[in-house]
């Protein structure tokens, strides 16, 4: 699994995150919603980050860096099903 597939994935996770909420139009969002989305944005920024470091990180920082992505990637999949279970309270199925 390379770091290049890897990006697009969450990137796409995101975009469809993303989308799921804009499709309730009738339904705007809850301000834990709005919070719930400026995370998940605020993690893409820091994934991203990851992956900018990964360009020269070598040896034990490398490592390091590896761990924080997969970290990351824990959160953001927990924060899209923190999503999801919110848009479930707020607008149903």
């Amino acid at each position: 699994f390379s770091c290049k597939y890897l990006m697009r994935f969450v990137t796409i996770v995101l975009i469809l995150c993303s989308l799921s909420t804009a499709l309730h139009s009738d339904h705007p969002l809850t301000f834990a919603e709005f919070e719930a989305r400026e995370q998940l944005m605020q993690y893409h920024v820091n994934i991203d980050e990851l992956f900018k470091q990964l360009r020269y990180a070598k040896g034990p920082l490398r490592e390091k860096v590896l761990e924080e992505i997969q970290d990351m990637l824990q959160l953001i999949n927990q924060q899209v099903e923190y999503m999801l279970e919110l848009d479930q309270q707020a607008h149903g199925k």
